[in-house]
């Protein structure tokens, strides 16, 4: 036997090495001795990280041939080692430990994989189908598993008589696998009809089938798994109308060849029976929970039309609440009574009550990256606890958002004694290194090529940690910063970090400016000032009407009876010509700080958080040719002045998945307060009040990796700039354009020009999704509608006009891939100006459609 044969070797192992030492040691001197660690030689494609994974929980433990075996059973387990020669060393002159050394041989590796006889399915889909690659290694247990993989590809496809053969041919370099196909005919159904059908129509019982005469774009292929979860769906269609008798008697199939075509009729012969109702349910054994709890779990009362389906959901529920407590090991039987002559059926429920099931140890397979710590500390449970469904639902959850992982896969496999079970978990590490190269040739003839360079890693080291370091040199724009990132600060849900940058900006041809174009010159605080603009001046007209008002009084001004003449026009749509415009460049050394702590409650993941940044700012502008229009942007020209920044924050998260939620919703309150109390020489608060919501409408399988599901997502998003309480000298307002609120056309209000000009006081983003997976785990389908809004005032947003919003509907690609956060639609911009939609004409078909091209980057998760 292999046991007895590893066994010996271990002896004489043990006997070779004696000489080694000066005393001789007893023949079983390693019985009772603690394992100090495991040494290993052999290994080339397996990491020796993964089998020290699966072996640290015995380091420390005391030696014994019913542990040894127990060792070696586990690696062999692996399937990752043709053989294996166990030997035992000491691990001092003393012999007062043992090291335990592995002499391993791998299973071969992958070479070549080719096949033979498939002329229908192409090899590219027979290679996504298996799970053997190139340089894998080979096992009996592998290979049959692809054969089956293979057939049920062809049985999917209307090919139940396909048969295949793995073989393996050594070669130079490795070894080749070679799948021999033996395809058969391909079955295709021509008609299904019933028999035996007398309360529900032929119409409504295809309905419910997957399987599918050949016809307009439907194949019609046969596939036999498919057919006979049909015929349980029909069955479960009676169940929950009361018909638990209803039975599938009997299904006749005829076949119908017309030269290489294989046609198939089904006939599907049904047994109805009598219609029940629920007469209710009992429990035998119960004293963990007691009576009236278990049958809380239950919707159906006595007396309801029974249904089977939300009978199940339910009993499901009675074995959830035990396997979340703990209680897995429980024996819960279920026995149904049927009263044929009161057309009743009831339930008995006998429950053998044992002890709590306990996590031994948690194992995780596959991080080779990642240290095992980043990883446990995402778990809300330990070794040692009692185990619970929820929790280790919620801990995959944590490691999804993680973001480090491209496949999570848990294992419950038994514990050493009863009442104890490993928690096994196997992770597909995703590069979490990012590094970005962007060039882009045109813009600026002073600076023709604008280029980007950065790198990150939200997983520095492995050690969870998130650093950065970014170059960006623009026509407009140049930065350098790092920023750097701990989610786990001193082993708590505490988040600290910290960033540094320096940057340059050129603002544009966007600064409103005031000059003696139109012979008047404002200081900039007088009640009617206006910007140049080339048709307005100031003077002061009916709010409503636009009419003249040569004289106002205050009481009209203050209560907003009388605007401007170019306030009026700004909210019918105009806008400054560029001619009238100006610019300025803006230099800025921040730096910033900010922490946070997370805490799990019943009802979300709160998580107040603050940060505070401050930052040496100057501007600077042609003061020869320009006059800005703001007081402050000239008051501030050539100085060097601090702007201090602090936030304060709280959020509740229900969100499953942060960066493509698929279900919850996301609230958030945060105030920025610049200036004031802090010093500096801005002075504003910004509130902003945001909330998202996800709601999968449904989720239905089609393929083994792809379900047909659509997601609802809504967003609302309210900011404000807003009057300081407490500044050192007036006005308690001040802010530079680069303070302001936009509708920017890249993260709000998707593919507009950036408005207002001079930027606003009000900003209310609003969009509406409906998303469709089409590979879950890296992109999406898109739709959505914009509907954001602005006023250069502060204004509540049922207050702000009709004219101010700014529409889009339009669809496209939004990639989930943390470092390809990337979303790409065609859109079709509009809005509303004396209650008509003026549609408006993009670059793309401009003669028809006028569509526009839209490029963004991901939003914010937080």
């Amino acid at each position: 036997m292999r046991v007895t044969r590893r066994f010996i070797i271990l002896l004489l192992s043990v006997v070779i090495s004696l000489p080694l030492f000066a005393q001789e040691p007893p023949p079983d001197w390693y019985l009772g001795k603690p394992i100090k660690e495991f040494s290993f030689s052999g290994l080339s494609a397996v990491s020796e990280n993964e089998i020290r994974g699966i072996l640290r929980p015995y380091v420390g433990k005391t030696f014994t041939n019913d542990l040894f075996w127990e060792i070696q059973s586990k690696l062999y387990a692996l399937e990752y080692f043709d053989e294996i020669i166990p030997s035992a060393q000491p691990a001092d002159e003393n012999y007062s430990a043992v090291i335990i050394h592995f002499e391993v041989k791998e299973f071969p590796s992958v070479d070549r994989i080719t096949f033979e006889g498939n002329q229908r399915v192409r090899d590219s889909e027979l290679l996504d189908t298996i799970l053997l690659k190139r340089g894998d290694m080979v096992t009996q247990a592998k290979l049959r598993a692809d054969e089956r993989a293979i057939i049920e590809l062809y049985h999917e496809k209307g090919f139940p008589e396909a048969s295949v053969e793995g073989i393996l041919r050594e070669g130079d370099r490795g070894t080749e696998v070679v799948f021999v196909i033996s395809e058969g005919p391909q079955i295709i159904v021509r008609s299904i009809t019933f028999s035996g059908n007398l309360l529900y129509p032929e119409k409504t019982l295809r309905g419910l089938m997957k399987t599918k005469p050949q016809g307009f774009l439907v194949s019609g292929v046969y596939n036999e798994q498919t057919f006979q979860e049909d015929l349980r769906k029909i069955e479960d269609y009676y169940a929950q109308r009361g018909y638990i008798d209803a039975r599938i008697t009997h299904v006749e199939k005829t076949e119908e060849i017309e030269g290489d075509r294989h046609y198939l009729h089904i006939t599907i012969y049904l047994s109805e029976g009598e219609q029940y109702r629920f007469g209710g349910i009992t429990f035998e054994g119960n004293k963990i929970f007691s009576t009236e709890r278990l049958q809380e779990l239950f919707t159906l009362n006595e007396g309801d039309l029974f249904d089977r389906t939300a009978f199940t959901r339910d009993y499901q529920k009675l074995l959830d609440l035990y396997y979340e407590n703990g209680y897995i090991f429980n024996r819960i039987d279920l026995r149904e009574e049927k009263d044929p002559e009161q057309h009743l059926v009831s339930y008995h429920v006998t429950i053998e009550e044992r002890g709590r099931a306990h996590i031994e140890n948690i194992i995780l397979r596959g991080n080779t990256k990642t240290k095992d710590f980043v990883i446990l500390r995402e778990l809300p449970i330990e070794e040692g606890d009692v185990f619970s469904k929820t929790k280790i639902v919620e801990g995959l959850r944590n490691l999804y958002n993680l973001q480090y992982f491209t496949s999570i896969t848990p294992e419950t496999p038994a514990g050493s004694t009863e009442g104890l079970m490993n928690l096994v978990i196997n992770v597909e590490e995703a590069p979490t290194a990012n590094i970005q190269f962007g060039v882009n040739f045109g813009g600026s003839s002073d600076f023709p090529v604008a280029a980007t360079v950065a790198w990150s890693d939200q997983n520095f080291l492995g050690y969870g940690l998130d650093f950065g370091v970014n170059l960006t040199a623009a026509p407009n724009e140049q930065t350098l910063g790092f920023n750097y990132t701990d989610r786990w600060l001193f082993g708590k849900r505490w988040t600290g970090g910290v960033s540094l940058s320096i940057s340059h900006k050129d603002t544009g041809r966007t600064i409103p400016q005031d000059t003696a174009i139109d012979g008047i010159v404002f200081v900039g605080n007088e009640e009617n000032a206006v910007p140049d603009n080339g048709l307005y001046t100031g003077q002061w007209v009916d709010a409503e009407t636009g009419e003249l008002v040569p004289n106002p009084s205050q009481e009209q001004i203050d209560a907003g009876e009388v605007i401007t003449d170019y306030e009026y026009a700004r909210r019918n749509g105009f806008t400054i010509p560029e001619e009238y415009l100006m610019n300025y460049e803006a230099w800025a050394i921040s730096f910033g700080i900010n922490t946070g702590y997370r805490f799990y409650t019943p009802v979300g993941r709160l998580t107040p958080s603050t940060y505070f940044s401050t930052s040496l700012t100057t501007l600077d502008y042609d003061a020869s040719r320009y006059r800005p229009f703001d007081p402050t942007t000239r008051e501030n020209r050539g100085k060097w002045l601090f702007v201090n920044k602090w936030n304060l924050g709280i959020s509740l998260d229900t969100r499953d998945i942060f960066y493509s939620p698929s279900s919850g919703y996301y609230l958030s309150q945060q105030l920025l307060l610049v200036g004031g109390f802090l010093g500096g020489s801005r002075h504003y608060i910004q509130p902003t009040t945001k909330l998202e919501g996800y709601l999968t409408l449904f989720d239905i399988p089609v393929a083994e990796n792809w379900n047909f599901k659509w997601v609802l997502a809504a967003h609302t998003r309210l900011t404000y700039n807003l009057d300081q309480f407490w500044v050192p000298q007036p006005p308690t307002y001040q802010a530079t354009s680069l303070d302001q609120l936009y509708v920017d056309g890249f993260f709000v209000g998707r593919g507009w020009s950036r408005e207002p000009i001079g930027g606003g006081r009000t900003l209310w983003d609003n969009w509406i999704e409906l998303r469709m997976p089409l590979l879950e785990q890296i992109m999406w389908w898109d739709f959505y509608f914009d509907f954001p809004a602005f006023s250069v005032d502060v204004t509540a947003p049922w207050d702000i006009p009709l004219e101010n919003y700014r529409f889009g509907i339009g669809g496209g690609i939004r990639f989930v891939i943390p470092q390809f956060p990337l979303r790409f639609y065609i859109a079709k911009r509009f809005k509303v100006m004396d209650d008509k939609i003026e549609w408006q004409k993009g670059s793309l078909f401009p003669d028809s459609l006028g569509l526009d091209f839209v490029f963004t980057i991901g939003y914010d998760l937080y």
